[in-house]
């Protein structure tokens, strides 16, 4: 957790910033566009979580650890992508925790994506697993294109897939038919299926 914190703490007196600005913009607009109910607070606080959310994936994938590029001396190469499936799970010694807890976190990374877009958009579930995958593809295609130090990797995307998954298995069944006039149940949730 201190390495996350390390690593990550820099920016987020940046993602309050800038999460603050979007909401502000959002209210505005609520506001302006038509008479405001509660429906519509609701419906905009919650795009406002979906955007917080998508903030908040950027500056975590895209933007480098520290703030800065990393130094890279002349003559090194460093990998820029790897297309091999769970790529760095093994080395000499076996199983390289490191690199599995990196792609276990990048898995739970997009749970709450896929709960938030069930849950606030008007997206069927192959849509918003489409939309995130594409999303996923698109983080890392960025970090094969900038030279901040990250590389493009097949095993991200891969758990970028199975995180969305999860998102799905967790509420996409029961948000499905659900608007926000009609809270989900208990009841639907833990009632028998028949």
């Amino acid at each position: 957790m201190t390495n996350a914190i390390r690593a990550f703490g820099w920016l987020v007196p940046w993602f309050f910033l800038v999460s603050v600005i979007v909401l502000i913009v959002m209210l505005f607009v609520s506001r302006f566009s038509k008479r405001p109910n509660k429906r519509d607070v609701r419906e905009t606080l919650g795009l406002w979580c979906l955007a917080c959310w998508y903030i908040g994936v950027v500056m975590i994938t895209i933007i480098p650890n520290g703030g800065s590029a990393p130094i890279q001396f002349e003559g090194e190469d460093r990998a820029r992508f790897s297309l091999v499936p769970l790529d760095g799970w093994f080395d000499q010694y076996g199983l390289n925790l490191t690199a599995v807890r990196e792609s276990a976190l990048n898995a739970i990374l997009f749970v709450p994506g896929m709960i938030l877009t069930l849950w606030f958009t008007k997206m069927r579930t192959s849509a918003a697993f489409i939309f995130l995958i594409g999303f996923g593809g698109l983080i890392e295609i960025s970090q094969l294109l900038t030279n901040w130090g990250r590389a493009l990797t097949v095993t991200d995307i891969i758990m970028y897939s199975l995180g969305t998954v999860f998102g799905w298995g967790i509420c996409g069944s029961h948000v499905k038919r659900r608007t926000l006039d009609k809270p989900l149940s208990t009841k639907r949730i833990f009632s028998k299926s028949r």
